[in-house]
């Protein structure tokens, strides 16, 4: 799943070493300012206006990671929590959706939804199931691709009453015996969760298995019931260690695990699917280590030898070497990126190994007021599809994009609105080489809006990588809240 890129591998010391318009239906244009190309409405009557359904006719000889069926293993209406699932529909065509959300009493399905073509659509499950804890299973009856993910968010109060708590993680497309989850911390005020979905028809075994910097540190036996979901608390077996990865394995059926964090006694948190397979290579679109944020890579070894893994770092011009981490045996490694990349508001993460790993990357800004999270993509690829952003009540949205290649990638972004909304838009713009860009949406769909994102790379041969940040802020403009994700896939040759 690696594309052949010619990525350099990190040996010096880490602090900043260089190596080596088609028309649209809109009645007026989408203004911009200089940060971000200058967008087009188009009406979503217009034929030319999404090119999904082309794309995904190609795939056959690609690969896809947007498919027809979602699983979200996260979810609660319970204890103060409001779960909003958003699912994008990139087809010219409309769809029907499936919802069955698996609670500990059982399985409840949600009357079917008509999503509208080129659109964005939000559930709040609230309305369905009451206040309880659940994990959700999303389906395309018309074996379509979409993309789905999910939002968490709560009020903890704070001094003006408008503070909130919000994780944010896109879904999984397939099932797995085994899950790889590199972050997680019980030190200090930090509490790590795992949640273990259980969709098949029959109970099963889990077996979750912890890391730390030094190797393995304990593990839980889970017994679950058919179709339905648990939580663990890593600090019930790992408490007091600020490094923590997470290692789920079902021998018998093919289940999904999340991670859950929170700080500050739930006053934040952040969230993030696992990944099924390690890697030797591992993307991360986002990170920021000016002012006063924070930028975290965190790796994990699964295997039983040691290995080392190496980073680079991508930014606006260009790519510079980072430094080497060796890994023990079944343990994680913790890379502060501020320390290698001082003062980079832009800045992404390459992380490389002769040996398979996985990597994640964390960030924190305000003193932590806020934090997110998301887990890497092991290769690039042709279209992303990243479903919930918006700047509906007071929210900002970032779309970040990473070329990993060697050669400038000519991309198409595109938002795609609610269905009742008459226009999407789209902008086109170039990456150089091993670069990363930062597109402010609210710059083109204005306020109190909400679109999915759809990143298409056009550059024969060249694939890029996205993720998709929110951030919410107090009456003072001070961000209080934040969440970050990866999203689905489209490769198309």
């Amino acid at each position: 799943m690696t594309p052949c890129l010619a990525w350099g591998a990190g040996t010096g010391d880490g602090v900043k070493t260089q190596a080596a318009p088609w028309a649209g239906a809109a009645p007026t244009p989408v203004s911009n300012n200089n940060a971000n190309p200058k967008a087009i409405a188009i009406s979503k009557d217009d034929p030319r206006s999404i090119e999904a359904q082309k794309l995904a006719g190609r795939t056959e000889k690609g690969g896809s990671e947007a498919g027809p069926v979602w699983y979200l293993a996260e979810g609660s209406t319970a204890w103060g929590f409001d779960t909003a699932i958003s699912i994008e529909n990139p087809n010219n065509t409309a769809v029907t959706i499936r919802m069955t959300y698996m609670t500990n009493s059982g399985p409840v399905v949600r009357p079917n939804i008509s999503l509208a073509k080129a659109s964005v659509f939000w559930v709040h499950p609230d309305k369905e199931i009451g206040h309880q804890d659940f994990s959700t299973k999303v389906e395309c009856i018309e074996g379509l691709p979409i993309a789905v993910d999910r939002t968490i968010d709560w009020s903890n109060g704070g001094p003006y009453g408008d503070k909130h708590g919000t994780t944010y993680s896109i879904g999984v497309t397939s099932l797995s015996n085994e899950w790889y989850l590199p972050e997680g911390s019980t030190g200090g005020d930090f509490e790590t969760f795992i949640l273990v979905q259980n969709p098949n028809n029959v109970a099963v075994e889990v077996l979750v298995n912890y890391m730390n910097l030094t190797g393995p540190v304990g593990q839980v036996k889970l017994n679950l019931a058919p179709r339905s979901r648990q939580t663990v608390n890593v600090a019930d077996t790992v408490p007091n260690t600020w490094s923590v990865s997470t290692w789920v394995v079902c021998k018998t059926q093919p289940i999904i695990a999340e991670r859950s964090m929170y700080w500050g006694d739930k006053t934040e948190g952040h969230d993030s699917i696992g990944t099924s397979a390690p890697a030797k290579s591992w993307l991360l679109s986002e990170g920021c280590t000016a002012a006063d944020f924070e930028t975290w890579v965190l790796v994990m070894n699964p295997n039983d030898y040691t290995v080392t893994a190496d980073y680079n770092y991508m930014t606006s011009e260009g790519l510079f070497e980072g430094g080497s981490v060796e890994l023990s045996p079944f343990s994680r490694s913790t890379v502060y990126v501020n320390e290698q990349m001082p003062n980079e508001w832009g800045v992404s993460t390459l992380v490389t190994s002769k040996e398979p790993v996985i990597a994640e990357r964390a960030m924190y800004g305000n003193g932590r007021n806020w934090g997110h999270d998301s887990i890497g993509m092991d290769s690039a690829h042709d279209v992303l599809l990243l479903p919930g952003g918006g700047t509906h009540n007071d929210w900002e949205t970032w779309v970040l994009v990473q070329n990993p290649y060697k050669v400038a990638a000519k991309i198409d972004v595109y938002y795609l609105t609610e269905a009742d909304s008459q226009y999407n838009y789209q902008f086109t713009d170039t990456l150089a080489p091993y670069s990363r860009k930062t597109y402010n949406m609210g710059y083109v769909i204005g306020v109190d809006n909400v679109a999915a994102t759809m990143v298409v790379c056009r550059t024969s041969g060249v694939k890029v990588v996205a993720e998709q940040a929110v951030y919410l802020s107090d009456v003072y403009g001070a961000r209080i809240s934040a969440g970050d994700t990866i999203g689905g896939y489209l490769d198309v040759e």
